[in-house]
């Protein structure tokens, strides 16, 4: 026979254990059926819109799917142009070897790489440009549109 010393506390941790499995489970899902959860951009998506962030590991794509902006878990931001099976880096942000957090498209218009401490690995420098948007266009350049002008890019257009 068992006998719990503590039953209401094991229970809250099983109940807090199996919460974390099912949410875990239910974003691996919504993101397996194109669907990111809030705050998230969507996979196979061109646009990183105000409030979204990319984790290391995460993209967005060109709608032709050639070119991909990319958060490394290195923590670079690299923009690649696939040719064939082949990927080419033709930008960075320069950060390699720093531990990142996230990119984020801020409410205020700059995109910004966070470290886990969070303080400001890079940034566009597009401030005070509210509701900004970043697009990985089909010639290969990253732009960040405000509203509807360019306001920052890779000047990777090819």
């Amino acid at each position: 026979m068992l006998f719990i010393h503590q039953p209401q506390k094991l229970v809250s941790q099983l109940c807090a254990q199996m919460t974390v499995k099912t949410l875990s489970g239910l974003v691996l899902g919504l993101t397996v059926l194109g669907i990111a959860p809030s705050g998230w951009a969507a996979p196979g998506s061109n646009l990183l819109r105000p409030g979204e962030v990319l984790r290391p590991g995460q993209y967005i794509v060109s709608q032709n799917k050639v070119y991909f902006f990319r958060v490394q878990t290195d923590g670079n931001v690299v923009i690649y142009e696939r040719r064939g099976s082949m990927e080419y880096p033709i930008w960075s942000s320069g950060t390699n070897g720093r531990a990142v957090d996230r990119l984020e498209m801020q409410y205020d218009g700059n995109l910004v790489l966070y470290t886990p401490a969070g303080s400001v690995a890079w940034s566009s420098g597009t401030v005070n440009r509210a509701n900004s948007y970043l697009v990985m266009q089909d010639d290969g350049n990253a732009v960040i549109y405000f509203p509807s002008d360019p306001v920052w890019s890779s000047r990777t257009r090819r």
